[in-house]
């Protein structure tokens, strides 16, 4: 049982490595060889593509997740949804080519589009089989084929730049190549290794549809909140604006690997947590907030590397291309670090109530709050503005979780963020003061950290001992 335990965890954080570091690491490495407006085009058309997906999905992902894992009868609902996947994207594709026949643009931001969106969309339509294999617990064979895919770009984009054959149309070729390996892979496992029938029934469509309704705004809202400031940035400022936005945005991604590893193992632990109505006694109130405040002085370090090591590190590996340019944006994007480790915890112990209208609405009002001020901050201060918007969006999601936690008589501390905030705050500027050699600023940031957060008692050994009995669980 442990075995199986641990080879579910893995197969499962090899999935997010593959589309977390790998993906991103795809990407970090053409925003080297492609100019600024061209990686701006790149990181736009993502953007749009991704978000034009996601307006295709109905919400079917998690209705489908949620039926095959309660009823091996429910095969049904992935030929309706890969049925429903093929049938937008070839609509949505037609729309785009018309749309870039028409539109004059000598940029050609119109012209890339399409191109991207096929590639987006190839990855979409394999959506259904890999929600299968998941809804099942066979994790391994996406992680397998992800991290392959992913690594092929790598290599792809490194063939390309040693034959001098590098351009925005490559990156393309790649993505396109990339998304078809994955739909193929996933497409020939399906029917050769599993027992899956595929059935089309309109009327049971039509259902499927109907049930994921709800679902759908509350995801499409939670994806306008992660892409809307790249195409209004697209939109609304310069495509070399974008490209650095886009670029500390997909570092920052990477820095969030942990949430998406810590999230989850932890999320069975809470939903028995909270099986029996939602009460909670001093010994998991405690055994909470000991997790918050270990999550705390994680993120608050990562933040504080990252940022001592930005600058000079990112200058010297793009020759100056990034680095200093958005070293600004990124700081203020990486303030959200600790922020969404602490939404997450919150997230996971309000879903573990079932608290879903309440998650609905804390998504929309965060992405409609998301939204204004990127139209308000773009025109006036560009990426910063974007960056800022970020930050206050995550914040106003930050203190909606914890009002709804906090009301459902659960306390938690916010001063860990503060507090640890504070500290990692004062290591910088210490750091910064004592020496220019990155090295040195590294290191005398990382012990005045960890002195002074042990000294303020944020952090001590009965934390790691209650979070440590707490996971062995």
């Amino acid at each position: 049982m442990k075995n199986n335990l641990i080879k579910k965890i893995f197969s499962s954080g090899l999935q997010a490595i593959a589309i977390q570091v790998f993906g991103t690491a795809f990407f970090l490495l053409i925003s080297l060889y492609l100019s600024k407006d061209d990686f701006g085009i790149i990181s736009w058309s993502n953007a749009i593509s991704t978000f034009i997906t996601m307006l295709l999905s109905f919400g079917l992902e998690q209705s489908v997740v949620r039926r095959i894992a309660i009823s091996k009868n429910s095969d049904w609902t992935v030929t309706a949804y890969l049925c429903h996947a093929i049938a937008g994207s070839l609509l949505s594709l037609l729309i785009l080519f018309v749309i870039k026949s028409i539109v004059k643009d000598e940029n050609y931001s119109m012209h890339i589009l399409p191109w991207v969106f096929l590639a987006q969309s190839i990855i979409y339509m394999a959506s259904p089989f890999k929600q299968y294999l998941n809804a099942n617990e066979k994790f391994a064979p996406y992680g397998l084929i992800s991290f392959l895919s992913n690594l092929i770009k790598i290599i792809s984009a490194i063939a390309f730049i040693f034959f001098a054959l590098f351009s925005i149309q490559a990156v393309i070729y790649i993505l396109i190549g990339c998304a078809l390996f994955e739909f193929c892979s996933l497409f020939l496992f399906v029917v050769y290794k599993t027992n899956l029938r595929f059935v089309f029934k309109f009327s049971l469509y039509i259902k499927l549809v109907k049930e994921s309704l709800p679902l759908y705004i509350a995801a499409l809202f939670d994806t306008s909140l992660a892409r809307m400031d790249w195409i209004l940035l697209g939109i609304l400022s310069t495509k070399a604006i974008t490209a650095d936005y886009s670029f500390a945005y997909r570092a920052y991604d990477i820095a969030k690997l942990p949430v998406f590893i810590l999230g989850p193992v932890i999320l069975p632990k809470f939903v028995r947590a909270f099986s029996s109505g939602g009460f909670v006694n001093e010994s998991k109130k405690k055994e909470i907030n000991s997790l918050f405040a270990i999550e705390t002085f994680v993120a608050v370090a990562i933040v504080l590397c990252m940022n001592i090591i930005w600058a000079p590190g990112i200058n010297l590996i793009t020759s100056g291309k990034y680095g200093h340019t958005n070293s600004f944006v990124f700081f203020i994007i990486s303030l959200c670090l600790p922020l969404h480790f602490f939404i997450n915890l919150l997230w996971t112990i309000t879903y573990s109530e079932k608290k879903y209208k309440h998650i609905s609405l804390i998504t929309i009002i965060t992405a409609s709050s998301n939204v204004l001020l990127n139209l308000a901050l773009i025109p006036f201060f560009g990426g910063i503005g974007a960056a800022f918007a970020y930050l206050a969006s995550t914040l106003i999601q930050a203190i909606a979780y914890y009002i709804v936690v906090c009301r459902s008589s659960l306390y938690i501390s916010y001063l860990p963020i503060i507090i640890m905030s504070a500290i990692g705050i004062a290591a910088y500027y210490t750091s910064l003061y004592i020496s220019r050699v990155v090295a040195i600023q590294l290191s005398v940031a990382i012990v005045l950290f960890f002195a002074i957060s042990l000294l303020l008692k944020q952090i001590n050994s009965s934390h790691l001992r209650t979070v440590k009995l707490y996971l062995k669980r």
